[in-house]
């Protein structure tokens, strides 16, 4: 299980919540972006595949722009977000 924040040089945070399962990444994420900025943006790393309904849904929700979402060829998804 790999769990960590990092902070970019472009001011881009990367949270890695590879080998946890739901709601573990979602939680993680809101933890995250509560410590965050109106438009800065944060990449998620994540291997649950409930990831890709959960998400985008969670973005909407609460009003955070999804900028971009990939999946590898092994399930693993990384997401773009800019905080509102």
């Amino acid at each position: 299980m790999i769990i960590g924040m990092i902070d970019s040089e472009q001011g881009t945070k990367t949270l890695n919540t590879h080998g946890t399962w739901c709601p573990e990444p979602i939680s993680l994420l809101s933890e995250a972006i509560d410590s965050m900025a109106p438009g800065q943006q944060i990449q998620l790393l994540c291997s649950d595949p409930a990831a890709l309904r959960d998400v985008p849904k969670y973005c909407a929700a609460l009003g955070h722009r999804l900028l971009q979402t990939d999946q590898d060829s092994d399930m693993n998804s990384c997401f773009l977000i800019q905080i509102k």
